[in-house]
């Protein structure tokens, strides 16, 4: 829920929801 709240973005976007999971993704990746 945070996460939504930092970039403002409406989790239920179609567009948004491809973004945080690529930056999901890439937050794994980097960890």
């Amino acid at each position: 829920q945070r996460f939504f709240s930092l970039f403002g973005n409406p989790p239920n976007s179609r567009k948004n929801q491809k973004y945080v999971k690529e930056l999901l993704t890439f937050g794994t990746l980097a960890a």
